[in-house]
């Protein structure tokens, strides 16, 4: 993968907690949850944005009753 690796082993991870000072681990830990939350703020913008522009569940749903009581079985949800 050019270069690129994956780690999502817990093995990988305990293995390099058992090496490393406490300080290091500490900062391992801080950049993990720094990554969880940017990516979990771009998913709530994202759904937000979703959510206005395609409206919520129920709206989603009573289109679709609509469409397919009018023939149109465009499905999209």
């Amino acid at each position: 993968m050019c270069g690129f690796r994956y780690f999502n082993d817990t093995v990988f991870f305990m293995q390099i907690v058992k090496t490393r000072p406490p300080e290091t681990i500490a900062n391992i830990a801080i950049c993990l949850i720094n990554q969880t939350d940017y990516l979990l703020f771009r998913q709530l913008n994202t759904l937000g944005k979703q959510f206005l522009n395609e409206g919520g569940f129920k709206e989603r749903m009573t289109r679709m009753r609509i469409q397919k009581r009018s023939g149109n079985n465009n499905n999209r949800l």
